[in-house]
């Protein structure tokens, strides 16, 4: 074996190079120009060569690359850059025979073992060590400097851990968790100090880790404070170099807490102003919170006399467009009806801001205002009040019930909001948990006769003379139905086909895959049909599931002639128009015949997501709702 040297441009590929066609060498052209820079030979290893013959076996003075493809590439493309001159003087190794040279291309590509990661990462690390920055280590091996970052993080793990990563031990995955501290103790700790594997997995790495910190993607006052300001504050980060969306925890809780405090005790200050008998901060405006008070909706503002003619004057537009069945007409000017409400706005009455109050909360990273808060003693009585001057209203209409829903259509909706229910917490493991442990200690450590009430978690599930049996059949095409439909297909697969194996089966699986299950099975466990002898805690059960899961019935459900509209009183619908509309729209279709107006009152609502009482998750709208079909089933017996 001859070692020599040959001009670069006297170098071809040879045919016998394994590396034939366009072969990416950018990581080559960043690590070579950087050492050239630095002063030293681009390459560290010798091309292997033989010299190429014409057709009478005489030396044609160039030279074919048969090991070094892609640092021949790479020194071309150096000279296409002028980073080098194509005279530059290649160390070669040069072979005499093809078969020899054949065998030595197999043997670079194939008979080769790369480096476990772990020595690469160790390596970045004595480099930092010598002094180089991570800028240049960067530009050295052509990598960006968040990649450079994380194999320094890497690299600085405890040595006990990295021999273990080498053992394929600990995962990629779990090594970048323990990468969150420099600190070895710490690290064995998250990862010794534990009994079992599965308290190994990711996420509880990090969450040993960062125990005592507040993880800012995630976190209500940390979207409303905001690094610069928590950081100007004297606050302390610690960066997630592995999260997508440049992860932080706060590592100063208390701190955190006091400036967002702050920012809610400002607008509270404000709202005060407003003349409101209370207000409150609640950082999280969850259910149970929500669950203390009853709630009064503000009123439309009244319109300015130049408004007021305006609308009189699209109203009998409106009503000449009508009777010329225009019908695009009727709604350009019923649209522009319902902008000059929507304008005007809406305001509380004075007397309820005197006894009602308001909330400073946070939502979706912003600071909001939440008012008309009631104390449900004074909410209950005002709904009594109602529903008498509502029974004793005279009139159009009289007979027929002002507010309630049938019993039928009141089981028809609550059969709909079940499979709606069904399909929300089969992606929900976290809420089905919940579910199912308030049902077992409702079984076992609340052990009343009426327990049964408590709880929308059947824990006979579906069976004899199940009555949601009918509504699974009925709405197996509904959004709910066909995403039900395709859990259960999904399910088909991951479970065992033969109940016998399930056990074992079980026995194998994450905790967090066993959620995943329990979230499916807990899906054929719900039951929130109405009756006519439903009682409110059974009601509330169903809400309260409901509003946890966060459950929007505007996704799984829209009113229509048939499905509501036709099966209720003019009043109602009246009342759904008016609401979503405006009462102008809604006093125009108060003369049509019922048939009519539920047809219009469909076209009118198309598109605007609104659903009944029975399917918002008010407690105070729900019990109202159970009390109106009360008296609504006194009226169907009579």
């Amino acid at each position: 074996m001859t070692i020599t040297t040959i001009a670069l441009s006297n170098l071809v590929l040879s045919s016998l190079n394994m590396r034939q066609g366009d072969v990416d060498v950018s990581d080559l052209i960043g690590s070579m120009t950087a050492r050239v820079q630095a002063g030293d030979a681009p390459l560290l290893q010798n091309l292997r060569v033989t010299m190429q013959l014409d057709a009478d076996g005489a030396e044609t003075g160039k030279a074919e690359v048969h090991v070094g493809g892609r640092r021949w590439r790479a020194l071309n493309a150096l000279v296409k850059a002028k980073v080098i001159k194509k005279t530059y003087e290649v160390p070669v190794a040069v072979c005499a025979t093809a078969q020899a040279a054949l065998e030595e291309s197999l043997e670079e590509n194939m008979v080769r073992l790369d480096p476990h990661p772990a020595e690469q990462y160790i390596t970045y690390a004595r480099l930092a060590e010598t002094g180089m920055t991570v800028e240049q280590i960067a530009a050295r091996y052509d990598q960006t400097e968040l990649v450079v970052r994380r194999r320094l993080a890497l690299g600085r793990v405890s040595p006990k851990l990295l021999d273990l990563y080498r053992q394929n031990q600990i995962s990629g995955p779990q090594m970048r968790a323990l990468g969150l501290t420099e600190d070895h103790a710490v690290q064995e700790e998250a990862w010794f100090g534990v009994e079992h594997d599965w308290q190994r997995q990711e996420r509880y790495l990090r969450q040993r880790i960062t125990k005592d910190e507040v993880e800012a993607a995630s976190n209500q006052l940390a979207s409303i404070v905001g690094e610069e300001a928590y950081l100007a504050a004297g606050g302390t980060i610690r960066r997630d170099l592995f999260a997508d969306d440049g992860g932080a925890y706060f590592q100063d809780p208390a701190l955190l807490e006091s400036l967002a405090l702050k920012i809610l005790g400002a607008k509270q200050e404000e709202v005060k102003a407003e003349g409101w008998k209370w207000v409150e901060i609640h950082p999280t405006l969850n259910y149970a919170i929500r669950d203390q008070w009853g709630t009064v909706a503000a009123k439309p503002v009244s319109l300015s006399a130049e408004a007021a003619a305006r609308v009189e004057e699209l109203e009998a537009q409106a009503e000449a467009h009508s009777e010329a069945e225009d019908w695009e007409a009727v709604e350009v000017c019923d649209a522009e009806v319902q902008k000059i409400h929507d304008d005007a706005g809406e305001e509380y009455d004075p007397a309820d801001i005197a006894v009602c109050g308001a909330v400073v909360t946070i939502a979706k990273g912003q600071v909001v205002v939440e008012r008309g808060f009631i104390c449900k003693a004074e909410a209950k009585a005002r709904r009594a009040a109602e529903m008498k001057a509502e029974r004793s209203t005279d009139g159009e209409g009289a007979g027929e019930p002002v507010v309630a829903l049938s019993g039928k259509l009141r089981e028809a909706l609550s059969g709909e909001h079940t499979m709606a229910m069904r399909a929300a917490i089969a992606a929900q493991p976290s809420v089905a948990l919940v579910a199912v442990v308030h049902r077992l200690l409702m079984q076992t450590h609340y052990n009343g006769f009426d327990r049964d009430l408590f709880s929308c978690v059947s824990l006979q599930g579906p069976g004899y003379a199940d009555p949601m049996a009918a509504y699974e059949r009925d709405l197996s095409d509904t959004v709910a139905g066909v995403a039900l439909a395709k859990v259960r297909e999904q399910m088909a697969e991951a479970l065992p086909s033969e109940k016998a194996d399930l056990w074992s089966f079980l026995l194998e699986q994450s905790q967090d895959r066993l959620l995943v299950f329990l979230a499916y099975a807990s899906s054929g466990l719900i039951n929130a049909l109405q009756h006519g002898h439903s009682r409110s805690e059974s009601v509330r059960s169903g809400q309260r599931l409901a509003q946890a899961l966060s459950l929007d019935m505007a996704d799984y459900w829209t009113a229509t002639a048939d499905n509501y509209f036709s099966r209720v009183g003019k009043p109602l619908i009246l009342e759904a128009v008016t609401e979503v509309v405006g009462a102008p729209a809604a006093a125009g279709m108060a003369s049509l015949k019922k048939g009519e107006l539920a047809q219009r009152a469909e076209e009118a609502l198309d598109g605007a997501r609104w659903v009944p009482a029975i399917f918002r998750h008010s407690e105070t709208e729900a019990l109202a709702e159970v009390e109106d079909g009360e008296v609504q089933d006194v009226a169907e017996a009579a």
